[in-house]
């Protein structure tokens, strides 16, 4: 069984939604706003792509965590043998 890179294939995923919610987001509601809206819309986007950025880093520190347990567990049976 091929082991997935989860991590690597969230962060792809990730990169092509925050694309398409940018896009889709100034597309639809730039022409109606005044300048204060548009700060507003463009910090809020700023700050969604930070909290996916940061998903991502959780995630891949619970991997690495996942990784270092599934070690400690093999040493431990091993000892027990």
């Amino acid at each position: 069984m091929e082991k997935k890179n989860l991590s690597k294939e969230y962060r792809e995923i990730m990169a092509e939604a925050k694309v398409m919610v940018l896009t889709s987001a100034m597309k639809d509601s730039v022409c109606d706003m005044d300048a204060g809206e548009v700060m507003t819309t463009a910090k809020a986007l700023i700050l969604v792509n930070r909290l996916i950025d940061l998903c991502g880093d959780v995630f891949e520190k619970q991997d690495r965590l996942m990784d270092k347990l599934d070690k400690f567990m093999d040493r431990c049976l091993v000892e027990e043998d």
